[in-house]
């Protein structure tokens, strides 16, 4: 602590004007404050009245930042979301990080800032964290001790960085593994039913011809019927003769055996896809 000259202080009496360094983070103009007896129980009500706040701010903004989310989440299915903390060392920080962020590609990932904060990393930010369904991101910033063991009690991610770009970079790809993979289909094969065998244990069998390419029992099937397809699944049992085979090929004749449907009628045709998941980028 000290005065307008830079001299040390012991102690300060009422309306002194003095400086004081060693905070763990800057207070916002106009807060109070209080002198305790020892730094442990300094601590322990600072934290305590940190939680509060943390838990009042839930409280007023639940339905905006949290079921609100969660409700966008709903209408769209097609838009999933991302939601963050933010902690730095000083408010200039937190406006540049946010200013960033918001250049990131959102139309398939929205941002979702639900709370921002100067100072460490502390408790209350973790439990938050766990509440919302959060990211932690650290800017010029660390980790209070007593909120390690917390963190990996409650898997919490956090990401603290001193370079703006590696913090961005990071969170880009957290957006973009969110995204759901891209289903694609790729036909192999296809297969007139040319006779339908009834098995009391089994349920109906399509004798079929191989039309076009192969029918493989690892691939994906679709039945179609007046060129309109009733049934998509995969296939219990792929036969040539009386032995089971992995795959049948163009102008061989085979019996199968669809997993769950067993209304195949003569006339239908059985189509072979291979199914492939892409990622997606933002």
């Amino acid at each position: 602590m000290h005065d307008e000259h830079g001299n040390n202080l012991q102690k300060a009496d009422a309306s002194k004007a003095v400086q004081v360094t060693g905070l763990s983070g800057v207070p916002p103009a106009g807060n109070e404050f209080v002198r305790m007896e020892s730094e442990k129980e300094a601590r322990k009500i600072s934290d305590g009245r940190k939680a509060g706040m943390q838990r009042e701010m839930m409280r007023k903004s639940k339905k905006r930042d949290i079921e609100g989310i969660f409700q966008k989440q709903i209408e769209s299915s097609a838009k999933k979301s991302l939601n963050l903390i933010i902690k730095a060392d000083v408010g200039s920080s937190i406006e540049a990080l946010k200013k960033m962020l918001g250049n990131l590609p959102s139309d398939k990932v929205e941002l979702h800032i639900v709370a921002e904060d100067v100072g460490q990393i502390a408790e209350s930010d973790v439990y938050l964290a766990e509440a919302s369904g959060a990211i932690i991101v650290g800017f010029h910033t660390n980790i209070e001790p007593h909120a390690e063991p917390i963190l990996k009690e409650l898997n919490v991610k956090v990401f603290k960085n001193n370079v703006i770009y590696h913090l961005v970079d990071t969170i880009r790809e957290e957006m973009r593994v969110r995204l759901d993979k891209i289903r694609e289909e790729t036909k192999v094969g296809e297969a007139n039913v040319i006779a339908v065998f009834k098995a009391s244990t089994l349920g109906s069998i399509a004798g079929c011809t191989v039309t076009d390419g192969m029918i493989s029992r690892r691939h994906a099937v679709k039945v179609v019927r007046n060129k309109e397809m009733i049934f998509e699944g995969t296939i219990r049992s792929l036969k040539r003769h009386q032995d089971d085979v992995k795959e049948v090929v163009k102008g061989v004749e085979c019996g199968i055996l669809i997993d769950g449907f067993n209304k195949i009628e003569v006339g239908d045709t059985i189509e072979s896809y291979e199914v492939t998941y892409r990622e997606q980028q933002l």
